[in-house]
């Protein structure tokens, strides 16, 4: 339906911005491969036979930018918590004052609204593109229009696999072994795709050839570790000036004290 009037209901608190979404560990940013310039109102080229008259009503998806970090540092970590939530829920009641919407939807949870789904004219969407406190506008579903049938495309990616490679020498049955870990991008269409591919090649990674002493030497895959997917779209991504990311892993240390962290800002 997209008519009513606005009103609370909550859909969810998985939605928002996903640069956002995870403060912690969680989740993991890629910030060398994320510089493109986003377009605030999204979805637009999903939809055919629009209908040209202001009145026409379309469901969009609003979500709120996340506040700027120099406004929350001088506060204390939980002072920082409290910060955030009033600033979403000020600009939450200020998308619901506005008088663009009909049939609102809480978007997140009523202590920290992201955003809201509702009805708005095609007429007030401009309007609401210019408001500095909207991350993101994305259209649900334009009344009379025909959303566009699209046939989805195989997308091949590169993915890192993690190897452990055991360097074998013939007849060595002591003393310490060199092995190697070997990190090979490759591209493919999952990480389960890759690593098929990896296993398919075994043999001839292992393929043995004579030392300078005389003795046959292997260098044989022992275990498949890690697969990380990484962001490079294409070979392009390779000339970025700035690098490119291919393999994180997280892990965790002893907290010394030289490692300690006071928060503040060089």
């Amino acid at each position: 339906m997209l008519t009513g009037n606005c009103k609370l209901q909550t859909i969810g608190s998985g939605f928002g911005n996903p640069d956002q979404r995870d403060r912690g560990l969680g989740v993991k940013i890629n910030t060398c491969t994320m510089k493109t310039k986003k377009q605030k109102i999204r979805g637009w080229d999903d939809w055919t036979n629009i209908p040209k008259s202001p009145t026409s009503k379309l469901l969009v998806e609003v979500i709120i930018k996340y506040p700027a970090l120099k406004k929350i540092l001088h506060f204390a970590p939980k002072e920082r918590i409290k910060f955030i939530n009033q600033y979403y829920l000020s600009n939450y009641k200020k998308l619901l004052t506005s008088n663009l919407f009909d049939n609102c939807e809480l978007i997140g949870t009523k202590k920290r609204p992201r955003g809201i789904q509702a009805n708005i004219d095609k007429s007030s969407l401009i309007k609401l593109e210019k408001v500095s406190y909207i991350e993101s506008i994305s259209i649900i579903n334009i009344e009379g229009a025909k959303e566009k049938k699209t046939t989805p495309k195989i997308q091949v990616k590169f993915f890192c696999v993690k190897l452990t490679v055991a360097i074998e020498i013939e007849t060595l049955d002591k003393g310490l072994q060199t092995y190697e870990e070997r990190f090979v991008l490759i591209k493919a269409l999952s990480s389960e795709d890759a690593y098929k591919k990896i296993e398919k090649k075994k043999k001839e990674y292992e393929s043995p050839y004579l030392n300078p002493y005389g003795f046959l030497v292997r260098w044989r895959i022992e275990s498949l570790d890690d697969c990380y997917e990484t962001y490079i779209d294409n070979e392009n991504d390779f000339n970025n000036p700035d690098g490119i990311e291919v393999f994180s892993i997280l892990k965790r240390r002893k907290l010394t004290k030289e490692r300690i962290w006071d928060g503040k800002l060089k």
